[in-house]
């Protein structure tokens, strides 16, 4: 329950969620963490600062998202389901996607 104090103070109750569960990235997905890893280096800093989990397949679906040029709607519905290699597996789908768009000729850019 939210409550609006006469300052417009907002006050509410946190309910904290469990993390996902951190598997193991599946080795179809290697190769998507040695893109990460080229990626957060050349960003530099704060990027290349991160600690870095190139085995985690939660990591890697969390940076891909974060990384690729998605509307904040789009990252949001994403980074909302809750299994990580479900998320790793609709990421290949919608990249699937764009690729066969852009091989039909169907983007305009």
């Amino acid at each position: 329950m939210t409550q609006i104090q006469e300052n417009q103070l907002l006050i509410g109750n946190v309910e904290y969620l469990m993390e996902d569960d951190d598997g193991m990235l599946p080795r179809e997905f290697d190769e998507w963490a040695q893109l990460i890893s080229s990626i957060t280096k050349e960003l530099g800093e704060p990027f290349s600062q991160q600690v870095k989990k190139p085995q985690s397949a939660h990591w890697i679906a969390a940076r891909l998202t974060e990384y690729l040029p998605f509307e904040l709607e789009q990252k949001q519905r994403i980074l909302e389901i809750d299994h990580p290699l479900v998320r790793l597996e609709h990421l290949r789908d919608v990249l699937r996607d764009i690729e066969y768009y852009y091989s039909q000729g169907n983007f305009n850019n």
